[in-house]
């Protein structure tokens, strides 16, 4: 069983596993693109790397929207920004 898919096994509230399930899938994507960025660097790609920064960019702006409306439905934190 996967890590994603391990979360909706778990004993906690819907909204608790929507939270883990999209903090994964999005920490996925920024670390994946983040790894991007730094090999479209080493071979001078421009063009590659201005797009892998948008994409960078659009799923840090998402994580921090879906953050915002989290605190505002909970109180809580959704989880740590690194």
């Amino acid at each position: 069983m996967s890590d994603f898919e391990a979360i909706f096994e778990m004993e906690l509230s819907e909204m608790e596993k929507l939270v883990r399930a999209f903090d994964h899938v999005t920490g996925k994507m920024v670390a994946r693109g983040e790894q991007d960025i730094e090999l479209l660097q080493a071979l001078h790609d421009e063009e590659g790397l201005i797009k892998e920064r948008i994409k960078v960019g659009m799923v840090k702006h998402m994580r921090e929207l879906f953050a915002d409306c989290y605190r505002r439905a909970t109180g809580a934190e959704a989880w740590d920004e690194q």
